[in-house]
């Protein structure tokens, strides 16, 4: 059988008979380790409801999330984002200790502030969805 030198644990694994197959460049000898995944649902008019009072806006988004934040829906995913990654951290933190920005594609990019607070070098890695009554996130922490 052929080779196509896709490396699985160490491991050379044979090319797949069908020609639909898909080819995975060879993996990295270094392996990050996830330390956690977190997810969280939130409904968009409870965040909406909580927003009636101003304060709640200033107690929960960073001031650079508040510059990019203004309705419901969007201070939801937020909100999901956060609790996403205070589940996957594991890491006893507030509100103000995690914000969520924009990546220069729009992607959510997360960061623990201050960002010398940690022990070791993490990467968070989030995604928020949002439906009209609804915003999810998962984030999930790998150790790098």
């Amino acid at each position: 059988m052929a080779q196509c030198g896709c490396a699985v644990d160490g491991n050379v694994a044979p090319r797949a008979q069908n020609k639909g197959a898909t080819h995975f460049p060879p993996r990295k000898t270094v392996r990050n380790m996830i330390v956690g995944i977190g997810i969280d649902l939130v409904e968009v008019g409870r965040i909406a409801h909580a927003m009636e009072n101003p304060r709640f806006v200033e107690r929960v988004l960073t001031p650079r999330e508040r510059e990019i934040c203004q309705s419901p829906i969007n201070v939801a995913g937020r909100w999901a984002a956060k609790e996403a990654v205070y589940k996957a951290s594991g890491m006893d933190l507030g509100w103000q200790d995690v914000e969520v920005l924009n990546g220069p594609n729009g992607e959510p990019i997360a960061t623990i502030l201050p960002e010398g607070r940690l022990m070791v070098n993490l990467q968070i890695h989030v995604s928020i969805s949002h439906e009209r009554k609804l915003a999810v996130a998962v984030a999930v922490c790998e150790q790098i």
